[in-house]
Order: C-alpha cells, then sequence, then structure tokens
C-alpha cells in the first residue's frame, strides 16, 4: 500500500477493528443518531442492503438549499458523517453517494473507476442537469475528484469541489526518508504485534489474490466467510479492502472546477495543501483545526461545518451569480 492508499485509508486502521466487529442485522432498518455513541468516523458500514443510518429531514420551503453530493470514507457512511450532515441540514442538502457492495467490485474487476462510474450515475440521475456540488472525506475525496473530472468530461458543470483532509501525498514522498518509514514500521510491530501480522496479510497476500484469483472464486469464498460465525466480519473488511486497492494504478489528473480543501493541523509545512495545487489552479485551503481522526468531533465539527457552509455559499454564488443577487 503506497502513501496515497496509506492516506486514503488512513481512518481505517485505527477504526477497523470496530467496523469489522460491527454487527449487521437485516431486520434493522436504521441506525438512529446517539450523540453518546460512535463519535468516531467509520464505525459502522453502511453501504450494504438493510441498513441505512437516519438522514435529516429536508426543511421545506428551503429550495435555495445547495445540494451536495457526499462521498464517505473507504467504510462507507457512519454516525459521525450523519452528524455533520445534520448539523448543516438547515443550511446545506446533501445526497450520500451509495459505493457499490463488494460483490459488484469484484465482478467488475475491482478497479476504481467501478466506484466512480457509480457515483456518476447517482449524481447525473439526481442532480436534474444543475451545476453539480461534490464533497468527500479522506478516500472519499479521491472519489469526490475522479468524479468531478468525470462530469466535466461528460459536459456537465461543477461548481464545488470540497476535499475534506484528503491527503494527496506524492509532494510528501521526498521528506518522508526510508529511515523514518522503518522506525515507525519497528514501532508499530513491536508494540502491536497481532495487528501488523494481519495488517501484512492484507496489504501482501490479498492484493495478489484479487488480482489473479478468477472473480467467481473470489466472490464464492466471500460467500462462504460471511456465512462462517468465526469469519463472518471478513464481508466487511472485504469491503473496505477492496475500495483502498483499487486505487492502485489510480492517479488524479488536473481538475478544472473550484476546489476547496478543509485541511486538519496535520499537514507538512512544506505542501500545505497537500499537493492538489499542483492539478487544480483554483485551490482553496480552509484550515479546520483537530487531527485528521477528530474532523468531525467537537469542538472541530463546529469550525468544519461553518466553513464548509461559507464555502458552499461562496461557490453558489459563482454558480449561480443571477439568482443570488
Amino acid at each position: 500500500m503506497d502513501e496515497k492508499q496509506s492516506a486514503a485509508g488512513a481512518i481505517s486502521r485505527p477504526h477497523l477493528g470496530a467496523t469489522a466487529g460491527a454487527r449487521r442485522d437485516p431486520g434493522v432498518g436504521s441506525l438512529a443518531l446517539d450523540p453518546g455513541t460512535a463519535t468516531k468516523p467509520g464505525t459502522s458500514t453502511t453501504n450494504e442492503p438493510g441498513i441505512r443510518l437516519a438522514e435529516p429531514p429536508v426543511v421545506p420551503g428551503l429550495v435555495e438549499q445547495p445540494l451536495v453530493f457526499f462521498m464517505p470514507s473507504a467504510e462507507g457512511d457512519a454516525p459521525a458523517y450523519v452528524r455533520f450532515r445534520h448539523t448543516l441540514q438547515n443550511r446545506v442538502r446533501f445526497s450520500v453517494i451509495d459505493y457499490p457492495p463488494w460483490r459488484e467490485m469484484i465482478d467488475k474487476g475491482a478497479g476504481f473507476h467501478t466506484i466512480v462510474d457509480a457515483a456518476v450515475e447517482q449524481i447525473i440521475r439526481e442532480s436534474g442537469g444543475r451545476t453539480c456540488f461534490l464533497a468527500g472525506y479522506s478516500f472519499g475525496g479521491f472519489v469526490a475528484w475522479a468524479t468531478a473530472r468525470r462530469l466535466t468530461e461528460l459536459g456537465h458543470r461543477v461548481g464545488f469541489v470540497g476535499l475534506i483532509d484528503t491527503r494527496w501525498q506524492q509532494q510528501l514522498r521526498q521528506t518522508n526518508t526510508f529511515m523514518a518509514r522503518l522506525r515507525r514500521k519497528i514501532h508499530y510491530l513491536l508494540s502491536r504485534p497481532g495487528d501488523a501480522f494481519a495488517e501484512m496479510n492484507w496489504r501482501l497476500v490479498y492484493p495478489r489474490v484479487v488480482r489473479h484469483c478468477p472473480a467467481s472464486l473470489l466472490r464464492a469464498l466471500g460467500e462462504l466467510a460471511i456465512k462462517t460465525p468465526m469469519t463472518s466480519t471478513f464481508g466487511v473488511r472485504l469491503l473496505v479492502q477492496l475500495r483502498l486497492l483499487a486505487m492502485n494504478g489510480w492517479a488524479p489528473k488536473p481538475l478544472d472546477a473550484p476546489t476547496y480543501l478543509f485541511r486538519s493541523d496535520e499537514f507538512n509545512p512544506q505542501a500545505p495543501d497537500f499537493g492538489w495545487g499542483a492539478l487544480c489552479n483554483d485551490v482553496k485551503v480552509i484550515p479546520v483545526g483537530g487531527s485528521h481522526l477528530s474532523l468531525f468531533d467537537p469542538p472541530t465539527i463546529h469550525t468544519l461545518c461553518d466553513r464548509f457552509q461559507d464555502s458552499v455559499q461562496a461557490a453558489t454564488r459563482l454558480a449561480y451569480p443571477a439568482s443570488t443577487q
């Protein structure tokens, strides 16, 4: 897994245990937002049939609210993202992009284009020809970027691309020396040997299995693992890893669209825009504070919501100058 994929999955590793261990009850229709639980992103994967997170209501009469298509992290939608959207419910409308389930990912070759295809299809269906506003957190920011480029290639106008602490690491690699990486890996191996070996398996063995194993056999193995009590969480882990693995060989291309980077305090001063400025002439860096994993927790979430709203409104004025005067 290279540094780009590592950044995309930064939220996956610390919370993968919670994600992989989440119980999935097909009879549950929604997960209500409980302020006292699941304050970290990635604690619930909800892109599978039968489980939907409670969505904030659309306030009648506020038709001028811009519609933003939201791309979650690799784990899918989570209570923390619902909290984010709920906080903005009277100011911004959201439509959450549904990533393809793991079975579809396998059947279609497990490429990043499969995720982008699904996002483009949903956006075209729901946007009604209006200017498209996209936003994504972590891995979701890469999806938003690729989707925005695809939409512009298809002739659709993109008026807002919000990257919530999405880190394109290309310019940071020179400062991340071999010895620094080696020290981190040794420390991780000594402090958490079980997790280290499990992660090594997913990084080294799993990608080779996906590349060389026939799709039908890989799908059958996944189905068998899900039905076996001891490995029932395999499906969730498979889903997340398929999405992260899809980024192998993918690189963002230049994009001509207003881009807003909502950045945590975790950044390299040599590349304060995470390298996105090399791909887009219109990148605005908006400091939010906090860390990558605390952006959706109080008090940082309030700053994020306020600045996200201001940016969406600014983009709306640019996209629809006549209607906002």
